[in-house]
């Protein structure tokens, strides 16, 4: 009798339900991500509606618009060729150092020697036709101007934001030779001048007129200082109109919502502009979305990532002003800088987006800074009108509210107050400019609670900067 074997071969239909259960998967995925896709495209529709109807750029096209709403460009031709001159007068000067390239010299003194190698007095007398010309546009009702900006607002249509700061930097040599002079009235209408040049270029969203307007405030700032500690200025209408030009910017978390919000609408241009019509791993810089990459999923993630940018402003003012409110034996056991909008996660979507979001958070940083550089200064006006009022010196900082002086104007925004020393024996009071210092000793960052020396090459950089101290006389 035979034996019966059992066949060892599989059937047909077992291989054929071996394939068809990836492509099942396979299909189900892609239905899957097609439900997705067509979820979050309507959620993409209804988010960019509502930015739409809330006046919110969403692409370069809104965003020009949007930015040029509030500006006039009238007088941009005149001021190209203001802004050509200067670069041209700079070129014939070569050799001279451009003031931001370059550790900052002190101003020289009616009757002292220049330092050796500088030509300001040369500069100063062919820059005479670019003042008068900047004088009269001033004097224009059209001001303030701005620039148009190409593709990204990355640069305005001058080749380079640099060539505005020439122009600042070239009043602030006319202000240099001024005070050598012993000039005041020529010195004061150079600093007025500087302000409005500045209002004049102020933008909130084109990124390197807002850097320039940093750059024009520091320098103006730093030479009311420094003319301060020259004791250059001597009649009490001299404080008052250094007061007058030192008013405040908008407020600062404004700007960093407009900051935002211009961003975003570079982001979303750049994304939905591309060739491919979806973001890859690489440009997306690591963000999670789905495999298989639907673009409206990935564009509503990027949406919900800028909409938590904005919610989180929202909880850093309110947490800024309960940190305001809060005694000081509380203020200890809590980090200042939870409370700034420094710490607006920027950088949630890093990477190559960084291309767009180039250290927003330090330029806000600097905005903030610059800001508590301008009350410093007003801090050494009111010092020295403290002085000539009462015959003395102040003996802390709160006394300056016998000149209308705040004494909350005379901390950062995180808390930290200048320094403030005063000198008998040589008749001088010196502010310097609240640091931290990294202590090799007990390697641990420490602030510098005494009078430090500006010369001592040990400390003349730290984590936040050059040491800036300053006389008042």
């Amino acid at each position: 009798m035979m034996k019966t074997t059992r066949s060892t071969h599989r059937s047909e239909w077992f291989y054929l339900s071996l394939i068809s259960i990836p492509l099942v998967l396979l299909v189900a995925l892609f239905a899957v991500g097609k439900v997705r896709e067509s979820l979050a495209a309507g959620d993409v529709k209804a988010i960019l509606a509502n930015w739409t109807e809330e006046g919110k750029p969403i692409n370069t096209t809104s965003f020009a618009n949007w930015s040029n709403d509030a500006a006039s460009d009238e007088r941009s031709a005149a001021w190209l060729d203001v802004l050509s001159a200067t670069y041209a007068l700079w070129d014939q000067f070569a050799s001279l150092k451009a003031r931001n390239e370059g550790r900052e010299e002190e101003l020289a003194a009616e009757g002292e020697p220049w330092a050796e190698g500088l030509l300001e007095e040369p500069f100063v007398e062919r820059a005479q036709p670019i003042i008068e010309q900047v004088q009269k546009l001033l004097a224009e009702d059209t001001s303030p101007v701005w620039l148009p900006s190409s593709r990204f607002s990355r640069h305005s249509s001058i080749s380079d934001y640099h060539y505005v700061n020439l122009l600042t930097d070239l009043m602030s040599r006319e202000f240099r030779v001024a005070v050598h002079e012993g000039d005041r009235s020529r010195a004061m209408l150079t600093l007025e001048m500087m302000k409005q040049v500045a209002d004049a270029f102020d933008t909130k969203s084109k990124f390197g007129l807002s850097r320039f307007r940093m750059f024009s405030d520091q320098q103006r700032y730093l030479l009311i200082r420094q003319s301060l500690e020259l004791g250059f200025w001597t009649e009490p209408e001299q404080f008052e109109q250094l007061r007058g030009q030192l008013e405040p910017l908008d407020d600062l978390v404004d700007r960093v919502k407009h900051s935002v919000a211009s961003e975003n609408a570079l982001d979303l241009d750049y994304y939905t502009s591309r060739s491919t019509g979806c973001l890859s791993v690489e440009v997306m810089g690591g963000v999670d979305f789905a495999p298989y990459g639907t673009p409206s999923a990935a564009i509503r993630k990027l949406l919900e990532e800028m909409e938590s940018d904005t919610e989180q402003i929202r909880e850093l003012e309110k947490g800024l002003a309960e940190y305001r409110r809060k005694p000081k034996r509380e203020k200890r056991n809590d980090s200042p800088r939870d409370y700034s909008v420094v710490n607006v996660p920027y950088a949630t979507i890093l990477g190559d987006l960084s291309w767009f979001r180039w250290g927003i958070d330090g330029r806000v940083d600097r905005m903030q800074k610059i800001d508590f550089e301008r009350r410093w200064t007003l801090v050494t006006i009111a010092i020295k009108q403290f002085r000539m009022q009462e015959g003395r010196w102040p003996s802390e900082l709160t006394e300056l509210s016998k000149v209308g002086f705040s004494p909350q104007d005379c901390a950062r925004h995180d808390g930290i107050t200048l320094g403030y020393e005063v000198d008998n024996e040589d008749d001088v009071a010196y502010t310097w400019y609240p640091m931290a210092i990294w202590d090799f000793d007990v390697n641990i960052s420490r602030w510098v609670t005494e009078r430090p020396d500006k010369y001592d090459a040990s400390l003349r950089y730290t984590r936040r900067g050059e040491i800036q101290v300053f006389g008042v006389r």
